[in-house]
């Protein structure tokens, strides 16, 4: 069950449990061989523009948990229907396997989470 229905990182203090990618974060790249996922905060609205730097706590602080453990995180992502509805279909396991804070597409500093599937 994802605890935290307005957030798109759901964590505990030993990391990050699952995300979201919901298509609010400009700095999103999902493909199913190098997806990266950006860290929360720093926008003016929810899915609006970033306006500023984004800091390393909650769920962004947690990603780097799963980077550092290996604990892996599930992922869901949305998916468009033809008729301009949507449905969340559930990605599988992933590991956190880098990270960046560099400037995003707004101009202010994003964390980028690069993702890889786990095997098994």
């Amino acid at each position: 069950m994802f605890r935290s229905l307005q957030q798109g990182i759901d964590f505990t203090s030993e990391g990050a449990v699952a995300i979201v990618f919901s298509g609010r974060y400009v700095d999103d790249e999902w493909s199913e061989d190098d997806p990266w996922y950006t860290g929360e905060g720093g926008q003016d609205v929810v899915g609006g523009r970033h306006i500023k730097d984004q800091e390393l706590v909650r769920g962004n602080l947690a990603l780097m948990r799963n980077l550092r453990s290996g604990l892996p995180v599930r992922v869901i992502r949305k998916v468009a229907r033809q008729n301009g509805d949507y449905d969340f279909k559930y990605e599988g396991l992933f590991h956190v396997v880098d990270q960046m804070f560099s400037p995003g597409r707004h101009g202010p500093k994003v964390y980028r989470f690069r993702l890889r599937r786990a095997s098994g």
